[in-house]
């Protein structure tokens, strides 16, 4: 096995950012192409947002797979054609003479070419105390962690069917589901939400925001305001649903990027700087579907080794 030195001293031919589907296809494409490849991601678990679904049926050749099932399957390709897998976050992008560098919060790593495949990350809702209770009560994933939750109140908060969703896969397990939204809602465009809510399973706080979350070492309380209404709910889970946002912090004055912060690419996955490509939901592709991330983690192997070689 490398040592961390082996791994720093080395030049390789592509680093890889991120080990979500379109990482995964850019590390199996470059690895068949003979190339030296370093896959870098910050948490170790491969697959992203890819193992919070509970049900993907429209992955070709795959009419009913679980994300979780479908990510390790990915994995197992890496492991078996011997992609180098690195637990680290990357902080900062380096161009010195077209050789590349990739900073670490440990290390620094040299590349002749990059792509970026970072995809995206839960939006946060930005009240007091959310990131003391992510994992001690505050989760962003009701298909990972909605059986935590069995016979206890939670709350909701977000707006539209991603949200209905959410309430969804936690009525089974949850004894009572409070849905905080900002907006209005009086109409449902799931019924079984509509029943639940008739039946007080489900209760509503329209108009409302979100003050503040609460607890000692667990979350205990969460303070929502209604106008300049200031309401207490004993709450033990709170699921949040705002939608994502494209992992680009570390590339934004480095890389071209547009209002939503999403890298902009070419037909063939450049970025602004030759030598580094970009795939998947990070993109300002339209589309952000796991085929489309993987055949785009492919795309961009294959612009790098085509640089790489000078075709």
């Amino acid at each position: 096995m490398e040592t961390i030195k082996s791994l720093q001293l080395k030049i390789y031919d592509l680093i890889v950012i991120g080990a979500g589907p379109a990482g995964i296809a850019a590390g199996i494409y470059a690895a068949r192409k003979k190339m030296s490849v370093l896959l870098l991601e910050k948490y170790f678990e491969v697959g992203g947002q890819l193992i919070k679904n509970s049900l993907i049926d429209n992955y070709p050749g795959f009419p009913e797979i679980s994300g979780f099932e479908l990510s390790q399957n990915l994995k197992k390709h890496l492991v078996k054609i011997d992609v180098i897998i690195q637990e680290e976050q990357v902080i900062k992008l380096r161009n010195n003479n077209n050789l590349f560098e990739a900073v670490t919060t440990k290390n620094t790593y040299k590349s002749k070419s990059i792509v970026i495949a970072t995809g995206m990350k839960e939006k946060r809702s930005g009240a007091d105390g959310e990131e003391k209770f992510i994992g001690r009560g505050i989760s962003y994933c009701a298909t990972c962690d909605a059986p935590l939750y069995r016979d206890k109140i939670v709350g909701v908060y977000g707006s539209g069917s991603e949200a209905e969703r959410t309430i969804l896969e936690l009525l089974p397990f949850a004894k009572v589901v409070y849905f905080i939204t900002d907006k209005k809602y009086d109409t449902y465009n799931l019924e079984e939400v509509k029943r639940n809510v008739k039946s007080g399973n489900i209760i509503i706080r329209n108009n409302t925001s979100i003050k503040s979350f609460e607890g000692k070492e667990n979350l205990e309380k969460v303070f929502i305001k209604t106008g300049k209404r200031i309401e207490e709910l004993k709450i033990e889970g709170f699921f949040i649903n705002l939608g994502y946002s494209p992992v680009t912090d570390f590339v934004i004055g480095f890389l071209k990027i547009n209002n939503k912060k999403e890298i902009i690419i070419d037909l063939i996955n450049r970025t602004s700087i030759k030598g580094i490509f970009a795939a998947g939901d990070c993109t300002n592709y339209p589309y952000k579907q796991v085929v489309i991330a993987t055949a785009q983690g492919a795309a961009a192997a294959l612009s790098s080794y085509r640089y790489l070689h000078g075709l």
